[in-house]
């Protein structure tokens, strides 16, 4: 009994890890940030980092907001799991904030120092 609650739980923290932020891989991330017509904002992380653990809460608040959105992509890499990829992406430390512009082919580094959810909404859009 307390192995299933523990399993339950652990399943419910998962599913709301992301909260609205959709996680990409190699296999998805050019068609998702690149090939979709849209403007994207992501999240390269490492589950391990403490600055990363901190920004979380206003990144899955602000992903939250958008979840619905077909205008806009929230997403994040976990780069323990996906190296390659923020190697590719130039990825040197965590977290780190990237955009593209609709139709763009590169990411660019997002500046911004507010970093809580109306901070993000607000210096992204």
């Amino acid at each position: 009994m307390a192995l299933q609650l523990a399993t339950a739980l652990v399943l419910a923290l998962a599913a709301t890890a992301s909260a609205g932020s959709v996680p990409l891989t190699s296999d998805t991330f050019d068609a998702e940030v690149f090939g979709a017509g849209r403007p994207s904002f992501l999240l390269f992380y490492a589950p391990w980092c403490g600055h990363c653990k901190a920004l979380k809460p206003a990144w899955n608040e602000m992903a939250a907001e958008y979840q619905a959105s077909t205008s806009v992509l929230i997403a994040e890499v976990d780069c323990t799991a996906e190296e390659g990829l923020c190697e590719k992406h130039g990825v040197e430390g965590f977290p780190e904030l990237k955009y593209a512009e609709s139709g763009a082919s590169e990411l660019e580094d997002f500046e911004g120092d507010d970093r809580s959810a109306e901070g993000l909404v607000r210096q992204h859009a």
